[in-house]
């Protein structure tokens, strides 16, 4: 640290004082001082300890609120605030909780359009040359009307009569949602909860249902159709499929073996084909035996006669 003064000279000594009261025994105009959270160190000019120099201390515990108070909603603009007791000044940055890379380096950080992804927790950091004292965490909770719920059936398809069905509803919302299915045509209240099971399940329950959800920022609703058949209905149209499934199979062996007994056809007329040519050509290998045979006997037969008429 090093005090000075417009009305004494560079060199002139110096009386440096701790927390306001404990002078310490350095008198140059530079010294080196070793900080805790709570110092305070201010100098003076000798006879004039009354009337310090400000203090140089380490960053207060930083404090965190929100700009406005009330209910944060989608949308809204919000300012987050963070301030620190420090000499020198504090500088800040802003972080969210498991979020490495810091939001902003300002005393406030400000959303201009605050969305869902936003809710989190949030905590700044006020440093000098001094020291680095984080804030405490100040939670963003951003309230968001119902989104566009989802609807299911299990099992899926189509339903027959006597088994059970359950239609399941979810969506997004903040606050929690309330859920409520209705039927079509029918204004009465089916159930109240996400999921709405219908057992013993008869033709009387096929139509579309709406699943309702709303919280106190607004509401949304999705529809789904239930399908139930007859088991002799159903039955029959398994056993059709069935049926259906099996001429198909025989459709395609049947196709299979002509297939394959029209490619043994052509293999054999090729074969044929190729010894034909072969025959011509002179080229086939038992044509080339037949020859061979027919000139040796050709040649025995005139030896024999040379034999027999020696003139």
């Amino acid at each position: 640290m090093k005090c000075k003064s417009n009305c004494l000279p560079d060199q002139h000594p110096y009386t440096w004082i701790k927390n306001g009261k404990e002078i310490l025994p350095e008198t140059s105009s530079s010294i080196s001082f070793t900080f805790f959270d709570t110092d305070h160190i201010s100098c003076a000019a000798p006879g004039y300890e009354k009337f310090p120099s400000p203090s140089v201390y380490m960053p207060k515990l930083p404090s965190v609120s929100l700009g406005s108070s009330g209910e944060i909603l989608e949308g809204s603009s919000i300012t987050l605030i963070c301030t620190s007791d420090a000499n020198p000044a504090a500088n800040y940055t802003w972080y969210k909780r498991n979020v490495p890379d810091p939001l902003g380096k300002d005393s406030q950080l400000v959303f201009k359009s605050v969305q869902s992804s936003d809710t989190g927790k949030y905590f700044c950091k006020a440093d000098n040359v001094l020291k680095m004292i984080k804030s405490e965490d100040i939670s963003v909770d951003v309230e968001y009307a119902p989104r566009l719920p989802l609807v299911s059936l299990t099992p899926s398809g189509e339903i027959v009569e006597g088994s059970s069905v359950t239609l399941t509803c979810s969506s997004d919302a903040n606050p929690a949602a309330n859920y409520s299915w209705f039927k079509e045509n029918d204004q009465s209240l089916q159930h109240s909860r996400q999921n709405f099971t219908i057992t013993n399940i008869g033709r009387q329950h096929s139509g579309i249902y709406y699943c309702d959800v709303q919280n106190k920022r607004g509401s949304h609703k999705s529809a789904i159709h239930l399908t139930v058949v007859a088991w002799r209905s159903f039955k029959i149209r398994n056993i059709t499929k069935l049926a259906v499934t099996i001429l198909l199979l025989l459709i395609l062996l049947i196709f299979l073996s002509v297939w394959m007994r029209k490619k043994k056809t052509i293999g054999l007329e090729t074969e044929r084909k190729e010894h034909e040519e072969n025959l011509e050509l002179g080229t086939d290998p038992n044509y080339e035996n037949i020859s061979s045979l027919r000139a040796f006997a050709a040649l025995q037969k005139e030896e024999e006669e040379k034999q027999n008429n020696p003139m």
